[in-house]
Formats: structure tokens, C-alpha cells, sequence
């Protein structure tokens, strides 16, 4: 399994796959060498594998085990899949990869101002660009995360917001296919942390290259991603758009992983293609649908229901129950706590045992007024 920075494995026979990394390696340097006759696409390396000529990277290669392999690629991603990034980390060694990294802790160079720390990248660079292009660069970086004129702080004289916005320069100077973070916001303040995912969401607009965000913060992950991949053992549990995740978890483990939610256990008594019928420990019934994707039920098996805590509301007793709802049980609050844009109930059942319920600011005054 090789994981090729299209932000999706590429499964190739093992026996097949060293050839045609080789392979690719060998005919990205030739595009390097000659762009403008060897266009990057699939179709051009199948046709590349045709043409055995004297003077073709491929002719050590077995034809058919190269085309195999390719054809595996072309059926995963089609036929005129641009292969710059693909090929870019093929038969290279890191430190050549156009990959650059944002480290948790920043990991800033003390001994540098914010000129030199930003330029560090192109001054290693061989061969190296003139120093009046390197400085253009830095400049250009600082207005990009909107610190103009920080040329000459030093790293000890900018605080978090600041520091975080260097190194973020300091990576993107590069020009990087893919910019790899590692819990860059964790160590901000929650006010700061907030402005920052702001400024990320646009310097990405911005630049329009690839963000991979490693994160242990739900919230954070939901508000920044176009798309987010769910782990668990070293695999992936889902993929999909931030309201996928939320609003259609695969299993209990992502329902749970990705913000809060009530988990109505029991086993299945009734199911078919679409949904299910769980009995509870009290014997009360209660059906649910499959989330997209989700595993299919047996009746005997042990199955659960989860229900976002925004989805539940409650009333007191001598008020009308609310139009539209089709399921309401008894039961007493035991907490309380005001969020400011909400407000949290902590309410035991006889028959669900505690049900989480978080209700609006802008709710009803007879549901946001209760307390235990």
C-alpha cells in the first residue's frame, strides 16, 4: 500500500508496485527535463509503456506487470489524472519532497529573527536564489499572513498569534504541493485559537494548495475541513464533509468521537434495507434508519441509536407538548449549566436513564428557564 499524496491510497499488487514506482520515477525526470513533450497524465505513461524504445526509462521494466499496475491507477482515478503531485514523491528522498510541515510546538529557530526564520527554506535552496529575490519572498510571505514589517523581531518579541503566522510563512515559502499541520492551534488561548482557524481558512483560499490538520479537537476539525478522515487502530473508520460525520456517523465509535451524543442501546427485534427496531432494557421500542453507509443489523443483534443532544427538547409539565414530535418520555432535571449561546440539561429517565438535551438561546423562555 503506497500513500500518494492525492489524499487517497493507491492499492497496488506488491509484487507490481516497486516496478512501478521505478517507473514513475523515472518518467517524472524525464518531465522535469522536458515539460513541454511529455504532458503528466496516465494516458501518457500507458503510452510511454508502449513505446519500448532504446532511448525510453521503461525499457527494464516488463511491459505488461508496468501496465497492470498503471491500469490500477487509471481505475481509481481516471484517464487524464494530472500526475504532478502524484509523481511528486515518487523515487525521491524526503528531503526533497515538496512537502513542508507546521510543528505542534512550532519549533521556531531562537537564534533567528523573523527575516531569517521565514527565508530559511529558499537559503538552503541549491542553486540559491539572489538575496534581493529572497527578501522580495519574505516580504511577500509576511503580507500573506498579514505581518507586514516583522522583518527584524525577534522570535522572542512576537506573541502566540504571531509566532504561529512565522512558521506558517516560513513553510509556505517554499511553495509546498501539500503543507502537513500538527495540532497548530493547541497551543493558543480558545479566543485566539477561534481567529486563527479563521485566518488558516483563508491563507488556504488563498495560496490553494492541500491542508492536512492533525487534530484531537472535534470542533476544530468540523469548522476548519472540507473533508475529514475518522481513525481508529491505525485505520480509517469514515471519511466525508464535516455534516456527514455529525449528521450520519457510520458506528457508535464516530458518533461518539465527533461531538456528544445519547446512545440508546438494546437489540434488534425488526429490521429491513433501510432501518431497524431496537428494544431496550425497559422493553420500550424504538427505529431508527441506517446512516449511509452504515452496517446493516441482524435481528438478535445488539444495536444502538444515537440522537444529537440539540435534537431533544424538553418543557415542564403543564405546557403543551410541541407540534411534530412523535416520541416523548418523563423525566427530571439534575443539571444545569448556561454556555451563553445555550443552554445544557442534564435530565434522567425511568426509561432512557440520562438524555443530554442542549437548547438554544433563542428557544422558548419556558424550555431555557427550567432549572433542577
Amino acid at each position: 500500500l503506497y500513500f500518494l499524496p492525492i489524499c487517497k491510497p493507491v492499492c497496488l499488487p506488491m509484487e507490481l508496485a516497486p516496478k512501478t514506482i521505478r517507473v514513475l520515477g523515472a518518467l517524472m525526470e524525464k518531465a522535469r527535463t522536458t515539460p513541454e513533450n511529455y504532458p503528466l497524465t496516465l494516458n501518457a505513461l500507458v503510452h510511454a509503456c508502449n513505446q519500448k524504445t532504446s532511448r525510453d526509462p521503461v525499457t527494464d521494466y516488463d511491459e505488461d506487470e508496468v501496465l497492470d499496475a498503471l491500469d490500477a491507477l487509471r481505475d481509481d482515478f481516471g484517464d487524464e489524472l494530472n500526475l504532478q503531485t502524484l509523481i511528486a514523491m515518487v523515487g525521491m528522498p524526503a528531503y526533497k519532497r515538496p512537502v513542508n510541515m507546521v510543528f505542534q510546538h512550532y519549533a521556531p529557530f531562537p537564534h533567528l529573527d523573523v527575516e531569517e526564520n521565514i527565508s530559511y527554506g529558499p537559503r538552503q535552496r541549491s542553486p540559491r536564489l539572489p538575496k534581493q529575490e529572497i527578501k522580495k519572498q519574505v516580504g511577500e510571505m509576511l503580507e500573506l499572513v498579514r505581518l507586514p514589517g516583522f522583518q527584524k523581531r525577534c522570535i522572542w518579541q512576537l506573541s502566540g498569534g504571531q509566532l504561529q503566522r512565522i512558521v506558517l510563512a516560513r513553510a509556505l515559502i517554499n511553495r509546498p504541493a501539500v503543507l502537513l499541520l500538527d495540532e497548530p492551534l493547541a497551543a493558543l488561548d480558545r479566543k485566539l485559537r477561534r481567529e486563527m482557524q479563521m485566518e488558516l481558512q483563508s491563507l488556504q483560499r488563498e495560496v490553494g494548495i492541500t491542508f492536512i490538520l492533525v487534530t484531537h479537537d472535534q470542533e476544530e476539525a468540523l469548522s476548519m475541513s472540507d473533508t475529514i478522515s475518522i481513525m481508529r487502530d491505525g485505520g480509517i473508520v469514515q471519511t466525508g464533509t464535516p455534516s456527514e460525520l455529525y449528521d450520519t456517523p457510520v458506528d457508535r465509535y464516530v458518533a461518539d468521537f465527533v461531538g456528544e451524543s445519547n446512545f440508546f442501546s438494546g437489540d434488534v427485534r425488526t429490521a429491513d434495507s433501510t432501518q431497524a427496531t431496537i428494544q431496550t432494557k425497559t422493553e420500550m421500542l424504538l427505529t431508527a434508519p441506517y446512516p449511509k453507509g452504515g452496517k446493516r443489523l441482524a435481528i438478535g443483534q445488539r444495536g444502538a441509536i444515537a440522537v444529537r443532544p440539540e435534537m431533544v427538547l424538553i418543557w415542564p409539565p403543564p405546557c403543551a407538548k410541541p407540534k411534530n414530535i412523535d416520541f416523548s418520555v418523563k423525566g427530571r432535571i439534575t443539571n444545569r449549566i448556561y454556555l451563553g449561546h445555550q443552554a445544557e440539561f442534564r435530565v434522567v429517565t425511568d426509561s432512557l436513564g440520562e438524555i443530554l438535551a442542549r437548547i438554544p438561546k433563542t428557544a422558548e423562555e419556558v424550555s431555557r428557564g427550567l432549572s433542577p
